[in-house]
């Protein structure tokens, strides 16, 4: 689940020319992947980088359309924070200005996205965004103890096992 929007760029617009402004936008261009090589896509993400209201990246995709023309995609993941809603609206609104054509979002034909969320800053978005990091590390944190527990629970065989790895 997320925030998606698909921009459709009217006929004839230069890819090359998308993908430079998305680089200008913030963008940083991701490695290619089987996916995207299979989409004919490049992938673009907005970095976190070291802003603490923003939770999840905004990512993008410019790829060729179904009907033939170009398409670029834009996602947030769906507990992103009201600064990366602020940023796909930015991107969608950017896009449209200077290269035309339409966007179609989860909310209609050209319509951008609201976050109804907590709109946190300076302190209070570092306090959560680190809050949010360690919470979500728990369980990783439990696993790794339940595992070596067992681990610690089991008598190895003569030779045969070694730190729970059978040789």
């Amino acid at each position: 689940m997320g925030w998606d929007a698909s921009f459709y760029f009217p006929d004839g617009t230069d890819r090359r020319k998308v993908e430079e402004f998305l680089l200008l936008l913030g963008f940083k261009r991701a490695p290619a992947d089987s996916v995207t090589r299979g989409l004919r896509a490049t992938a673009f993400y907005y970095p976190v980088d070291n802003d603490p209201a923003r939770i999840s990246g905004v990512t993008s995709l410019v790829l060729p359309g179904e009907e033939g023309g170009l398409v670029a995609t834009t996602r947030a993941n769906i507990w992103c924070s009201v600064r990366d809603t602020e940023i796909q609206n930015y991107t969608l609104k950017s896009l449209r200005r200077f290269f035309g054509g339409h966007f179609v979002s989860d909310r209609g034909r050209n319509r951008y996205f609201t976050n109804d969320g907590i709109d946190r800053k300076g302190l209070e978005a570092t306090c959560f965004l680190s809050t949010f990091h360690f919470l979500n590390s728990l369980p990783r944190i439990r696993y790794t103890l339940e595992w070596a527990e067992r681990m610690a629970d089991r008598k190895p065989e003569k030779d045969r096992e070694f730190h729970g790895l059978i040789l």
